[in-house]
């Protein structure tokens, strides 16, 4: 009896100690885990808020040359047949610094821009390729270019048997089908990787 009376507090302070380092790992486990979610948020609000900066960039580059073509001589005259449909940098059209051995390309992208003549050389056309196809900057992307009042606006994968269509319910000017919209903004659609091209038309 004086046995048990011996050891029973060793192996109740045993049994605490070995209580209390398991305590300690679960603690271990929640801070692990805290951080970890707290990297998530922090990692997608920047994404979502990088995606949307991409998103205004484009926009507003866009927005840019197709002013800019509007008061050139073939917006003054309303004939694009003329337009050159190479690549080529043509000054007072794209940002100066989109010049690169004489052709026109996207800093931010490393990709050309494309300009040419539209439906009976009576609407101009703007292109790009390669840009992030995050789904949220995407749709604003696509929806902004509807509030500027183009024509018409396709949407495309960047790869070679990737093939687009208008995300547009109505034309002249585009209100955006947000069904079409959605279903190029998701990504599935594409064959050749995470990005998409753009199209839009005017006049």
């Amino acid at each position: 009896m004086s046995t048990l009376a011996i050891f029973s507090p060793v192996i109740a302070r045993s049994l605490h100690r070995r209580k209390s380092r398991a305590f300690g790992l679960l603690e271990v486990i929640l801070v692990f885990a805290i951080v970890i979610g707290a990297a998530a948020v922090v990692f997608t609000v920047f994404t979502g808020a990088n995606g949307s900066a991409n998103a205004d960039r484009v926009v507003a580059q866009t927005d840019l040359i197709a002013a800019n073509i509007r008061t050139s001589p073939w917006g003054m005259n309303h004939d694009y047949s003329t337009l050159p449909t190479n690549g080529q940098y043509i000054p007072g059209i794209f940002p100066t610094d989109w010049n690169q051995s004489g052709q026109a390309i996207d800093p931010s992208t490393g990709q050309p821009a494309l300009i040419g003549p539209g439906f009976n050389n009576q609407q101009f056309n703007i292109t790009m390729n390669y840009e992030p196809s995050d789904g949220a900057a995407c749709t604003k992307m696509l929806s902004a270019f509807a509030a500027e009042g183009y024509d018409d606006i396709w949407a495309a994968g960047p790869g070679p048997s990737d093939r687009g269509s208008s995300v547009c319910a109505t034309t002249n000017p585009c209100k955006v089908d947000m069904t079409a919209v959605t279903a190029w903004c998701s990504g599935t659609l594409f064959t050749d990787g995470p990005s998409f091209g753009f199209s839009v038309f005017a006049h």
